[in-house]
């Protein structure tokens, strides 16, 4: 298969995302914040259809990063909900996550919660659970 350019992918992914979006105003009450926050979020991403991403402002590249994000952990989920039922849409839906993935890793690098994730530490839930409260209070300055 040949390889896929960024805006092809980028193409690919922003149904996706703007569905994710809009799926997640439905998890809230309609007049939410968060639920006009995730709308808000996929007017944004509507408004760079058919934009190269080239062309992106500063302000379009973090919706474009978001793009990714959101396609990415669409497809994932779709994924993983397939994982029995249809092993086709498992792999298509695998591999698109992998694919909005390399692509958000090469162009914008990892987002603050990968990146913190990547640098903590493994704890014994046992040991902590032993551990003093006053460990966990942060000193008062």
């Amino acid at each position: 298969m040949p390889k896929l350019s960024d805006d092809t992918l980028f193409e690919r992914a922003l149904p996706l995302a703007i569905q994710d979006r809009i799926a997640l105003s439905h998890s809230y009450e309609s007049q939410s914040e968060h639920a006009k926050n995730a709308l808000l979020e996929a007017k944004a991403m509507r408004e760079l259809k058919g934009k190269k991403l080239v062309q992106l402002s500063e302000d379009e590249q973090l919706v474009a990063f978001n793009v990714l994000f959101c396609a990415e952990l669409w497809q994932d989920g779709l994924a993983e909900a397939n994982i029995k039922a249809d092993r086709k849409v498992f792999a298509d839906c695998s591999r698109s996550a992998r694919l909005f993935r390399e692509m958000r890793l090469r162009r914008w690098g990892r987002t603050k919660f990968e990146q913190m994730a990547d640098n903590s530490v493994s704890v014994d839930v046992r040991k902590l659970m032993e551990m003093p409260l006053d460990k966990f209070r942060t000193p008062s300055k």
